[in-house]
This record gives C-alpha cells, structure tokens and sequence, in this order.
C-alpha cells in the first residue's frame, strides 16, 4: 500500500513574503494546489505531494525557476520546528546534524537527511522518499538553501561549503545560486548534497544547554510513541489536528492527504478499523484530557469535538465510560 506523506506546515515559513514581493497572492497559489489558507497553525501537518506542487506551482506561475532558493533565503532552523530547536542545543556541529538526521521525519516524512564522512569530507545528502512523478525541482533547491542557511547559523556567517550537488539540470541563469551558495555548484547529478570539511563537525555550538536538549528529545520521544508508523495512527493524527481547526469530517482529513474519501476508508478497512471509529477515539482521549485537566465546560468541551449538542457528547460519553461527563471529571480531578 502507497504512503501518504506529509509535513509540518512550518515548511512554509515566509511564503507570503517571498509570494508578495513576486507580485503574486499566496491564498490563490495555495487554493490552486488543494492547501487550505491561511495556515493558522504552523506545527499542524499538510500533503507533502501538495507541497512540492505548491513550490512548483509557484516558480511557473510567478515566473521565477529559482523560487524555492528564493524561499531558502528567508528560512532556516525556524523551518524546521521543534528539530531545528534541538540542533540549537547540541554541542557541536555533528551532534546538531546528527540530530536533524534522526529527528527529520517529524517535520517531514517525505524525505531524508543522510550525513555521511569519507575521505575527510563531510557529505550531506537529501534525499527524496515519496515515490511517483512529482516535482522535485524546487524542493531540493529549498532543502540545500536551507542546509546552507543552518551550516552559517551553526557555524558562522562566511561559511560556505566546498561544493554543492543538485540532480536537478541547470537553469539559465545560475547566479542565484553561486551568490547564495558561494561554491561552485554541479548540475545534473546523481543526488543532491554539499560537500564541506570534516573537521567543520567538531566546532562547537554557542549557547547549547544540554537540559534544554533533554527536554526536547522526551517531546520528540513522546511523538514518537504516539504516533507510531501505521496508516491509522496518521489519520488520528490528522483527525486531532482537524478538531483544533474545527471541521474533522471525512472529506477534510482526506483533503490531507491529497486522497479521494472511499481511498482512505479502504486503507482503514484494510488496517481493521473505519474512520469514524478513530474519530470517536480521538474525541474520547481528547474528551478525559480536558475533564482532568482544564476547566472548560460541557457544553463548550462537546463544541470542541465537534457535537452538535451537549446532550449528544454526554450519551455517547456515558455509552463509552458508563457514567456522565460530569460524574467522571469529579471522580478523576475532584472537580465540581
């Protein structure tokens, strides 16, 4: 069964910027490609193939074959999430891309960063997971931009890497890419990475704190059991991430994913569950959360996971727990 990836929608950070200063209207280039705008939630997961069609979409229609370098410029370990602010806390530059190695996938399923040293050269790679005719194009440009921009914030502001490799061919103009690289670049490779001095691994990381580390890998940990690598566990994850914006229906999660409503209740069937049963999974763990922990009342907590009354959240509560909202919240927190 095919995987639908996804990825954190801070990927798009500064979009509007770069789209404005181009002339052009973000709401209209995303809407084009199925995205929702505006994207009010930055950590909340977006289709990676409607992303690499938005970086695509965007470089033809505003007539710019360097968009995604361009969008480069204005990102860096911001765009990266929480993984960016665990690079800030390692001590060195080869724990730092160490752990953007191990913790990429949660800001990106879509691709890997591959790091590997030969000949006291540091190579580091970026590599593609998603499979099918999509475009590529932009987003490796994005990615090395991004390496780039993360290499000088780790380093210093003059670094530059000894040379940098993209699959893709090479556009008319390369300039863009010697002023923002300032290294040779080779077009038209086999894969696409940068290459640097291996001795730039070991210089230390100002302002690191190790506690901070820590804290930041028991989140990622905790991620990660939670939303282990099956199909059914990334729809729960959507259908949490749809309740905070208000509409968790079958259609909206399946928008996504970039997949029509009947393909994702067959991948569910095929995982032995329905989407409304992982539906009233969410609405149930989210529902003993907030009894516990937060104040908030019945009616606007039944609001919240999307029922239409507050009779019809106590029912079905009461059908799942055997007792009333209200009774479990003061059995569990001693609330009144």
């Amino acid at each position: 069964m095919e995987r639908e990836y996804l990825v954190r929608a801070v990927a798009l950070e500064n979009y509007d910027t770069i789209v404005y200063g181009l002339g052009g209207d973000p709401a209209a280039l995303m809407r084009a490609v199925g995205l929702s705008y505006p994207i009010v939630e930055p950590e909340i997961w977006i289709s990676y193939a409607r992303f690499l069609q938005l970086l695509d979409h965007s470089a033809q229609s505003l007539g710019c074959p360097h968009f995604g370098l361009l969008l480069s410029r204005k990102q860096g370990l911001n765009a990266l999430g929480t993984v960016g602010l665990i690079m800030q806390q390692a001590s060195n530059v080869g724990e730092a891309l160490g752990q953007l190695v191990e913790y990429h996938s949660f800001h990106n399923q879509g691709a890997e960063v591959v790091l590997s040293v030969d000949q006291n050269k540091a190579l580091l790679f970026f590599r593609e997971r998603i499979p099918g005719a999509v475009p590529w194009h932009q987003q490796m440009d994005l990615a090395a931009g991004i390496g780039v921009n993360v290499m000088r914030l780790l380093c210093a502001t003059q670094w530059a890497p000894e040379r940098v490799y993209l699959s893709h061919a090479a556009p008319e103009n390369t300039r863009p890419y010697r002023e923002l690289f300032r290294a040779p670049v080779t077009f038209d490779w086999e894969e696409s990475f940068m290459v640097f001095p291996e001795s730039d691994l070991a210089i230390p990381v100002s302002n690191s704190d190790p506690r901070i580390q820590e804290i930041l890998r028991q989140h990622l940990s905790g991620l990660e059991q939670t939303y282990p690598d099956s199909y059914s566990n990334q729809i729960k994850c959507l259908v949490r991430q749809a309740m905070f914006t208000g509409d968790c229906s079958l259609e909206s999660v399946a928008g996504y994913l970039s997949v029509n409503k009947r393909t994702l209740q067959r991948r569910l069937r095929e995982e032995g569950c329905s989407f409304k049963e992982l539906v009233e999974e969410v609405r149930f763990e989210q529902a003993t959360r907030q009894l516990r922990e937060s104040r908030t009342t019945l009616t606007e907590l039944a609001y919240r996971l999307g029922y239409s009354e507050l009779s019809a959240f106590s029912y079905a509560f009461k059908q799942r727990f055997g007792m009333s909202p209200r009774a479990w919240r003061r059995h569990h927190s001693g609330a009144a």
